[in-house]
């Protein structure tokens, strides 16, 4: 039995099969074997393994700027500190901070954040932005967040 699904064997042809351990979850499986003869006597063996596929990384990482938030206002000359999350199917290996499309920090540590200068002109717009990479050198986009300097 696999995976709760029994298999039946001809009689006559040898007593063997392959089990494609890449299409199921890692983990331990427990196989077993039963062997009946022909008075109905049976006699049942098992035995666990462990699966452990590797997990493929073909999906770029999610980035969110989570603060501050769009089109709140920001004090002028201040140092505001932008927040974002970042997941990954395999692990995020950094982010990094963009404010008007120029790189203001990296983060690898979750929670990732950046400590932005604010500029001193009033009314001024700012476009924050965040860009996640994995390991396997895909990218993933944020939202563009709009902040206005008062």
């Amino acid at each position: 039995m696999i995976d709760n699904q029994t298999l039946t064997t001809d009689p006559t042809a040898p007593y063997s099969f392959i089990w494609d351990t890449t299409i199921v979850p890692n983990g331990s499986h427990t196989l077993f074997a039963t062997a009946e003869d022909n008075a109905g006597n049976q006699t049942t063996v098992s035995i666990t393994v462990t699966v452990n596929n590797p997990v493929i990384d073909n999906v770029a990482p999610t980035v969110e700027i989570t603060s501050p938030l769009n089109n709140s206002a920001v004090a002028r000359r201040s140092t505001v500190t932008i927040t974002a999350t970042a997941t990954d199917n395999v692990g995020v290996t950094q982010v990094r901070f963009y404010v008007n499309n120029t790189l203001k920090c990296t983060d690898a540590l979750a929670p990732y954040t950046c400590a932005w200068k604010v500029g001193g002109k009033v009314g001024a717009t700012y476009q924050l932005t965040a860009q996640a990479s994995d390991a396997a050198g895909r990218v993933g986009y944020s939202t563009t967040v709009r902040v206005t300097g008062r």
